[in-house]
């Protein structure tokens, strides 16, 4: 076929091109007019700066930023996350998985972070953006809190341990204070030599030999504690390292739980006030589209017309065709 014959074609079935085309838009208009509800945009905005120490040392240097930020956009779409927005504002958890209806995205380069709800009622868009924003900072949090219980309990569990260690061996040893009980001892035995050259610098030989058997007696107890003391240092560095433990761990503990009470409360959320989206040019963009469908359908249609009127027998039954008159002989002149 040639193009005149295309257009040929198209000339006969104009009608087809023009209503199919008509009908398939309107068809998408009333649908959207029946179903499409007003919606409303909240966006609520967080900064993620004081999460970033509180969450765990991962989210530092270079790449910091960018990896907490994408973090905080992939755990609010966790089922968890979208689970405890659904019970907190009573929109079913359906309606928030639907496309669109909730969507972060983080601002250029910064720290901040923009949660956008669209709900078919102003208050509940703007409760859904609060919640999601808090949802998802609480369970960015919540490792971070029980790894610090954890360890604040196992490391007082070190420090009462230690600590019995070093009640016992200052029972045993008598070193109840460690390295001043020993310097003091030791100090006495100084003193007790200091005090023989002075016995003996007088001449009095028998002072000095007494007080040389309380040099060597406390000399000898002295030698004996020193493994002790030993003992004693090194039980009492552990117990100094444990309790540092507990207080870093019981501090971090609190600045999570401090985190996520404020945001439960709202504190590191800012929310905007709430827009109503206009469905004008979304219902175009659909009408379009179902423009484009039907001027797809009207060609099939008449594709396949035309297919089928070539298909059908060139010729009729000769019962079918209609009668030829006969024609009269001509008279022999």
């Amino acid at each position: 076929m040639e193009i005149s014959d295309y257009l040929s074609l198209v000339r006969k079935r104009i009608r087809l091109f023009f209503l199919v085309p008509l009908l398939a838009a309107g068809t998408v208009v009333a649908v959207m007019l029946m179903t499409t509800e007003d919606r409303y945009l909240t966006t609520a905005t967080v900064t993620t700066t004081s999460l970033g120490s509180a969450v765990g040392s991962q989210f530092t240097g270079a790449q910091g930023n960018r990896m907490l930020l994408e973090t905080f956009r992939a755990a609010a779409d966790t089922p968890t996350v979208v689970q405890r927005v659904s019970e907190r504002t009573s929109v079913p958890q359906a309606a928030l998985e639907e496309a669109g209806t909730v969507t972060v995205v983080p601002i250029g380069e910064s720290s901040l972070v923009r949660i956008s709800a669209r709900m078919p009622e102003q208050p509940q868009s703007a409760e859904v953006a609060r919640a999601v924003a808090a949802e998802t900072i609480k369970f960015l949090l919540e490792p971070q809190v029980h790894l610090s219980a954890q360890l604040a309990e196992q490391s007082q569990k070190t420090v009462a341990e230690t600590e019995a260690q070093l009640g016992e061996l200052g029972r045993t040893s008598g070193l109840a204070l460690g390295l001043p009980d020993y310097e003091m001892k030791s100090r006495a035995v100084s003193a007790l030599r200091e005090e023989q050259l002075r016995a003996r610098s007088l001449g009095n030989t028998s002072l000095a030999a007494s007080l040389q058997g309380q040099i060597d007696t406390q000399t000898a107890e002295l030698a004996a504690l020193a493994p002790q003391l030993a003992q004693f240092q090194t039980v009492s560095e552990l117990n100094k390292q444990a309790l540092a433990r507990v207080n870093a761990a019981r501090t971090s503990q609190e600045q999570a739980q401090a985190l996520q009470a404020s945001a439960d409360a709202g504190h590191l959320i800012m929310v905007a006030d709430s827009q109503r989206i206009a469905v004008g040019p979304m219902i175009l963009r659909r009408a379009l589209g179902g423009l484009g469908a039907g001027v797809f359908l009207a060609a099939l249609i008449v594709v396949l017309l035309e297919f089928l009127g070539r298909s059908e027998p060139a010729g009729k039954p000769a019962s079918d065709q209609p009668a030829l008159r006969d024609e009269p002989e001509p008279e022999p002149s």
